[in-house]
């Protein structure tokens, strides 16, 4: 029997105690490891490309979405020619000419709009079928990072 004594007395603990300290050594230690995982997890990288992918659906179904007015609907693949231009850009992705922000190119049939501070090589490029007056077109999405 384990005794530990003092200038108050002598305390021994009984098994209920011992039990308890132990229990709460390991579930101390399974918190510490959890926050660990936990912790390791959170720092991973995001995928490459995964923002421009994200930023490209955005655009699509936000800025150029056709709007069916009898239905009162906004249909998020289906391209409206009329807003497929650089000031429903600027109005969707707003950036200053001089912004360190991603850069973007969009080309769709014959036509070609850029974001305002788009000024040179395309770092990526992607594609999207999407859908103008029916018919399946490409959309190209080029891509500056600053």
């Amino acid at each position: 029997m384990i005794c530990i004594t003092s200038k108050k007395g002598a305390f021994i603990p009984t098994l209920d105690a011992i039990e308890l300290i132990i229990k709460t050594g390991v579930i101390s230690l399974l918190f510490v490891l959890f926050i660990f995982v936990v912790a390791s997890g959170s720092s991973k990288n995001v995928p490459k490309g995964l923002d421009d992918i994200l930023d490209v659906q955005r655009v699509v179904t936000n800025c150029f979405a056709r709007y069916d007015p009898i239905s009162e609907r906004n249909y998020p693949l289906e391209i409206d020619m009329t807003k497929f231009n650089e000031d429903s850009l600027g109005e969707c992705y707003n950036v200053d000419k001089e912004s360190r922000q991603r850069a973007y190119t969009l080309k769709l049939k014959d036509a070609e709009i850029k974001t305002r501070n788009f000024d040179g090589l395309p770092s990526s490029i992607f594609t999207k079928k999407v859908l103008v007056d029916g018919k399946i077109e490409i959309l190209t999405f080029e891509v500056q990072n600053e």
